[in-house]
């Protein structure tokens, strides 16, 4: 699972720009937020569809844009601890709707400039 994980950050971070992303089942989007979050990485961009259950097709309340000019999604964006807390709750709100869900995600490492950690 571990060489699984590293696949997959190695795509997101390192591939061609038309596959940056990857999609993942609930599951596996769980594994994948962990590791991400704990390579120093956070999820800039989710988009969810659910595939099986009720109100199937794309499901716009659940997507994660980053846009860098407002305060709170840059926080979230800039902290991978609070990135991989704003993707459970999103988790958490899937399953309590029910059916079954695909999440397209795109990360970034995230570097920290020394001007600021001082």
């Amino acid at each position: 699972m571990k060489q699984e994980m590293q696949d997959l950050l190695e795509r997101v971070l390192f591939g061609a720009f038309a596959a940056k992303s990857v999609v993942l089942p609930t599951e596996k989007l769980i594994a994948f937020n962990d590791y991400l979050a704990d390579a120093g990485c956070s999820i800039t961009r989710m988009e969810v569809t659910k595939t099986e259950g009720n109100r199937a097709g794309r499901r716009l309340e659940y997507d994660i844009f980053v846009d860098m000019k407002y305060e709170e999604s840059r926080a979230i964006f800039m902290d991978p601890e609070r990135s991989r807390a704003h993707v459970k709750e999103i988790v958490d709100q899937t399953l309590n709707d029910g059916g079954t869900y695909e999440f397209r995600v795109w990360a970034e490492r995230i570097e920290i400039d020394s001007d600021e950690t001082t």
